[in-house]
């Protein structure tokens, strides 16, 4: 989901600068912020009990990371990592909400985004199960 960048600095939001192999934020950490992909690579990954690493996904440019966990109150599930140089707004989870809230289009689009990306998310899960 990309949210135009000035309306994102608007409401707040940061360009942060990660270098390969840096971690955006761990598994286990509380959600604070929405995180938008300006440059670069990520991978979202998990290791599993044997310490083997499950790549979710890897996200580029104009895309985003575990909004849903914004709206849920859960610790991530993933660790971001940049697997390049990655340049990242970043916009406290307070901030996203009263974006969301004055731009009901977003809000909307951020929705069918979520229903999406939730059943992506049960068909990964069952993969890492295997």
């Amino acid at each position: 989901m990309l949210i135009n960048e000035e309306l994102l600095h608007k409401y707040g939001a940061v360009t942060k600068n990660f270098q390969k192999s840096e971690y955006i934020f761990n598994e286990g950490d509380l959600q604070k912020s929405y995180y938008q992909i300006l440059k670069g690579r990520v991978k979202l990954s998990h290791n599993n009990e044997n310490g083997k690493e499950f790549i979710q996904t890897i996200l580029t440019s104009g895309q985003s990371a575990c909004e849903l966990l914004l709206f849920i109150n859960y610790n991530y599930p993933v660790s971001f990592v940049a697997i390049e140089n990655s340049t990242i707004l970043k916009l406290s989870k307070l901030n996203f909400e009263k974006l969301l809230h004055e731009h009901l289009k977003i809000s909307r689009d951020i929705n069918i985004f979520l229903q999406r990306a939730y059943i992506r998310s049960l068909l990964c899960f069952k993969i890492m199960r295997r």
